[in-house]
């Protein structure tokens, strides 16, 4: 009895009532297993014959074009050579890559481009104007004409160019036969020979666009096991049964969960083995140059791609715990897709490197795994960190589905108070908001300052940021007040004083402990600094800009990151977590990977210390003075402005800053637990 009631045999039991239900269903079956098999051996064929058709068709095809030249001879420097010396040989040339129709024609120095593509039958052709350039005679200049959005026309163009290329040959050839008897470069020639296998060549090609092709058929396969699995049950009534039995909602979160990734995995199976087969059958492609693929790096590939099936299961199964209706699960799942994708497509850009920083990214970590396994460049070191990293993030979601079975279940039973705790309404509402303003102020802000950084550093902070603090807090505070909503309760003197001499001790850990080690391991490039235009802020006398930098941060950003976001945040989750958030926003919002650490762990401090004291000063205050010591400290060394004050030895410096850390601290959190509300 004791077995039949645990977590394990309950979420086995949800499981096994899931796959039986998922072998019936023929759409699911088919969409998981089938399709992802047929696709690319369908995709790879059609492709070769398309290919193979649109080629042969242009070949057979007249293209015209049209020879212009403004009078009878082209004045080449040391001679003079008739125009119809060169119509003849571009007429000659231009036969030998297939049907053509050439028509001469003269222009006068009025005729414009746009005059001879007014007529609506010069779309397919392909006019060769040709003239003495302006800034030296002695040289030839071809311009083509064409239109780009006609087949016809750039077939016309390619077969033009070709011609082009031959005649410029031959003209070269003949010039240096006229003025030397043999040409010195003869002598050397300069061979290009790929030494890639053709393992590595197919692995290259396949590597770019198989991750984007995995993410898109894992999520056409799991979505149909996902949604039947919460949508189609809440639309049939099962569901409930489920919800009223006194089983733990993560038993039958963990449950479905695994169903969804074994279809997924049946999906990521049946993609490597459709590769498999039209590697063995000899179907050359752009993925197959010469027909070959190691199943061992497709193997390994594959293997390192778990976590993201993983995690892409994971937000299956989140969105769908969600959704009330079938339709609204596949309207859900949309945005899904898209956000999935542009993280997979990093395996696209030959410029991405897998690094560890990289590999940490959700999606974009095991792409780039994937793209280096089928190259045979992996570094497994990296591997390894991408691996546990992408799993924890999946962790981390799937944590949540638990969370939405259970507040589904006190909806039928208990009272809307807790219901809005155990569905953390606030929490989410707070999250969403934390996160546009993330992204309002990296479109709206960093257009504004690339436009003018002064004036749009004003208007981000006083502006931007006071509205999204209004709509974030909006809420809460008709139900508790704006006070409330943004944690402005009184603060003790002693906080405030604690605050203001924690300030300098962490601007000397950052400047001489976090930001040499980030060196060590993320070097900035020195053309960021390079690109800094900081002219009209450094112009500012230094009231204005220590008001600036200072003090309009340490106001603006306090009151919506650790106000209204935070307030929202707390009523919902543990300490840890809101930490955690704060952080991660903090560190997103400043939009710069070279300044993500410090200004995370500051983030996230400045939440602590909000959560302790209970009140927004003290961290305003932590703020201003934090930025104003890094500010002074800047402008006393650009200055060379000497105090006369008697200087910390270096080797005492560090023992300064941890009793000046242990002072504030002491100070700032002392007599918290009955602070002021």
């Amino acid at each position: 009895m004791r077995r039949q009631s645990s977590p394990v045999f309950l979420a086995r039991l949800v499981m096994q009532n899931e796959l039986r239900a998922l072998v019936r269903d023929r759409r699911a079956m088919f969409s998981a297993f089938v399709l992802p098999f047929l696709i690319y051996p369908l995709f790879l064929l059609a492709q070769s014959k398309l290919n193979q058709a649109t080629r042969d068709s242009l070949d057979d095809k007249d293209v015209e074009f049209v020879l212009a030249f403004d009078d009878g001879s082209l004045d080449l420097g040391d001679e003079t050579w008739p125009l119809t010396r060169i119509e003849k040989m571009f007429s000659d040339l231009l036969p030998l890559d297939g049907p053509c129709a050439i028509e001469h024609i003269e222009f006068e120095d009025s005729w414009t481009a746009d005059a001879w593509g007014a007529d609506e039958a010069n779309d397919e052709r392909v006019m060769i104007r040709v003239s003495n350039t302006e800034s030296d005679p002695g040289r030839a200049l071809f311009e083509f004409y064409f239109t780009g959005s006609e087949d016809l026309a750039n077939e016309a163009k390619r077969r033009a160019r070709n011609a082009y290329s031959s005649l410029r040959d031959e003209l070269e050839a003949k010039r240096l036969a006229a003025l030397i008897d043999e040409d010195p470069g003869d002598a050397l020639a300069i061979e290009a020979v790929d030494i890639a296998s053709t393992e590595d060549q197919s692995g290259a090609a396949l590597g770019r666009l198989l991750p984007l092709l995995l993410v898109l058929s894992i999520l056409a396969g799991g979505s149909m096991a996902a949604l039947a699995a919460f949508a189609g049950e809440r639309e049939n009534g099962t569901l409930e049964t489920l919800l009223v039995q006194p089983a733990p909602a993560a038993s039958l979160a963990w449950g479905k969960f695994i169903v969804v990734a074994l279809t997924a995995l049946g999906t990521l199976l049946s993609n490597g083995a459709s590769l498999l087969m039209c590697a063995g059958l000899g179907i050359e492609s752009d993925f197959f140059p010469e027909g070959t693929l190691s199943p061992d790096r497709l193997s390994l590939g594959l293997l390192l791609f778990m976590p993201a099936l993983f995690l892409l299961c994971a937000a299956l199964t989140y969105v769908s715990s969600s959704a009330r209706t079938f339709r609204e699960g596949q309207q859900a799942l949309m945005p899904l897709t898209l956000i999935a994708a542009l993280p997979a497509a990093a395996a696209l850009l030959p410029s991405a490197e897998f690094s560890p920083l990289a590999a940490a990214v959700p999606i974009a970590g095991p792409a780039l795994a994937l793209r280096d396994a089928l190259t045979g460049n992996l570094n497994l070191g990296v591997a390894l960190w991408m691996f546990a990293i992408n799993s924890v993030w999946a962790a981390l979601i799937l944590r949540g589905i638990g969370g939405v079975l259970e507040a589904e279940r006190l909806l039928r039973s208990v009272g809307t108070s807790l219901e809005a705790a155990k569905r953390k309404v606030s929490a989410r509402a707070g999250l969403r908001w934390g996160f546009l303003a993330v992204f309002l102020v990296y479109v709206i802000g960093g257009a504004l300052q690339a436009r003018d950084l002064l004036t749009g550093l004003v208007l981000t902070l006083w502006v931007l940021l006071p509205i999204l603090t209004w709509f974030t807090a909006r809420e809460s505070a008709r139900e508790v007040g704006w006070s409330n909503a943004l944690g402005l309760g009184r603060p003790r003197a002693l906080q405030l004083l604690g605050a203001m001499i924690l300030a300098p001790a962490l601007t000397w850990a950052t400047q001489h402990l976090w930001l040499p080690l980030q060196e060590s391991f993320l070097p900035a490039p020195r053309s960021i600094f390079d690109s800094l235009d900081l002219g009209a802020i450094d112009s500012l006398p230094l009231p204005l800009m220590f008001f600036l930098m200072a003090v309009t941060p340490g106001i603006c950003e306090e009151l919506l990151f650790r106000g209204a976001v935070l307030q929202s945040l707390k009523r919902d989750l543990s300490t840890f977590k809101v930490v955690a958030y704060q952080a991660l926003l903090f560190g997103l919002v400043h939009t710069s990977v070279y300044r993500f650490g410090h200004t995370a762990i500051l983030g996230g401090l400045l939440a602590f210390v909000t959560l302790r004291t209970r009140t927004l000063w003290p961290a305003i205050v932590l703020h201003m003075a934090f930025n104003g010591t890094s500010l002074l400290n800047g402008w006393i060394e650009e200055e060379r402005i000497d105090l006369s004050l008697p200087a910390i030895p270096v080797d005492l410096a560090p023992f300064a800053a941890g009793a000046a850390f242990l002072l504030g601290a002491f100070l700032l959190l002392r007599g918290t637990r009955a602070g002021h509300s």
